[in-house]
């Protein structure tokens, strides 16, 4: 049986500030704590895995890498960046606080209920 895993990348300081984080804010991960990589790593080395993609996102790639290199049984395989991985961006409102995007622009980030 074949399996996909999809991992999001780590924590980033945009990520502690509330900031809209998106393909044009690429904010680095924080390395300050290494549990979580190492819980995932741990979890997932226990899978055979023919390919590893990401993000060519900077904190996807460091993430990435950061979990491979906790994967003793996979100490060969490397990650391929994939331009079609690359979320989404927030153009003018990359890197904005999300409280005051709700403060300043409130009217449209309500959601709209469809019309019936």
């Amino acid at each position: 049986m074949k399996r996909l895993f999809i991992v999001r990348h780590g924590r980033t300081q945009w990520n502690v500030e509330k900031r809209l984080q998106g393909a044009s804010g690429d904010s680095p991960v924080l390395q300050d704590d290494l549990t979580p990589y190492q819980r995932v790593a741990a979890y997932l080395d226990q899978y055979d895995f023919a390919a590893a993609y990401t993000s060519p996102l900077a904190r996807a790639v460091t993430s990435g890498n950061l979990i491979l290199a906790r994967m003793p049984r996979h100490h060969a395989l490397r990650l391929t960046p994939v331009t079609g991985l690359t979320e989404i961006g927030f153009g003018q409102w990359e890197g904005q606080k999300r409280a005051d995007l709700v403060k300043d622009h409130l009217a449209l980030l309500k959601v709209v209920a469809p019309r019936k």
